[in-house]
């Protein structure tokens, strides 16, 4: 244990004292210390910006992982470093190949019909049609979360959903297909299964799907979720809503709400004496006119 211990610190002092003199250093120095120095060590914005190191630098020595780190910050780098005599999983390349695909194929030994699940779901988070084409998606059960992340790298195509088992995708997830999609994607899930916050999500997006929706629903659960949905709509005018349930349930919060919405449609059915000096101090700053109410 001492010697490892020994060899780390020593290896420390190396790494150090190159990050800090090498420019002072004589060429026989540099390629000497190069031939032990433990790269690793060595901060990546060294070896890659230092246009000066690179024809000191042993590159063969160089680990797989501080390779694809160098390359992906200086692509000139490929000139020193071979990555094709790595074998790298594509969770290690990703980012290096997420903004150019092709350099999947230009710069690594890869086989697609060899790939793992794991790389067959990070290459479809590409959202690349040259994957999806030659990828059997049955062939693979991604997971909910895993499906999710195939379908918005494909901003939400219908052609990739139904590729996908997305029966198994959560009442958030579809909630987000429905807001990018709108109707396109409508006879694919069950509207009944989203809650009331999925709703006041969705109608931010997609407001004609008021039509749709099933305000009882909101009457049944937290009165503030219906409050919300109420002061969303100008049109069509949703206050009816309010005379529809206790008034008694209704916070000085959901008041308040309300108030600095409409407050011609609802200062004659507030009750004033819930609300308390916070309440006031937004509504005056909105509403000065309601001020004569404060109690």
């Amino acid at each position: 244990m001492y010697k490892q211990e020994l060899s780390i610190i020593l290896q420390s002092i190396l790494a150090d004292f190159f990050c800090k003199n090498y420019s002072d250093l004589s060429e026989k120095e540099i390629r000497h210390i190069n031939k032990y120095v433990d790269y690793d060590s060595i901060p990546d914005r060294v070896l890659s910006d230092n246009a000066y190191l690179h024809s000191y630098i042993e590159w063969n020595r160089i680990s797989k992982m501080k390779a694809i780190r160098l390359v992906s910050k200086n692509f000139d780098l490929l000139e020193h470093i071979n990555l094709k005599k790595y074998e790298y999983k594509i969770r290690e390349v990703f980012w290096f190949i997420k903004t150019d695909y092709t350099r999947l194929f230009q710069f690594f030994s890869f086989d697609l019909s060899k790939c793992s699940h794991e790389d067959v779901y990070l290459l479809l988070c590409l959202g690349e049609d040259y994957f999806e084409q030659r990828i059997n998606f049955s062939d693979y059960r991604f997971s909910f979360i895993e499906t999710m992340d195939i379908i918005r790298a494909y901003k939400y195509r219908r052609d990739i959903i139904l590729r996908l088992d997305y029966s198994k995708l959560k009442n958030y997830q579809y909630t987000e297909i429905l807001s990018n999609t709108g109707e396109e994607s409508m006879d694919l899930f069950d509207i009944e299964e989203l809650s009331t916050l999925n709703w006041l999500e969705l109608l931010n997006y997609q407001p004609d799907f008021i039509d749709m929706c099933d305000t009882e629903k909101f009457k049944r659960g937290d009165l503030f979720n219906l409050i919300q949905l109420v002061i969303l709509f100008n049109q069509p005018d949703l206050s009816y809503l309010i005379n529809e349930i206790d008034t008694n349930e209704i916070s000085a919060f959901g008041w308040e709400k309300l108030l600095i919405c409409s407050p011609e449609k609802f200062t004659d059915m507030c009750d004033f004496r819930k609300l308390n000096d916070d309440n006031w101090s937004r509504i005056a700053r909105y509403r000065p006119e309601l001020i004569p109410y404060k109690l």
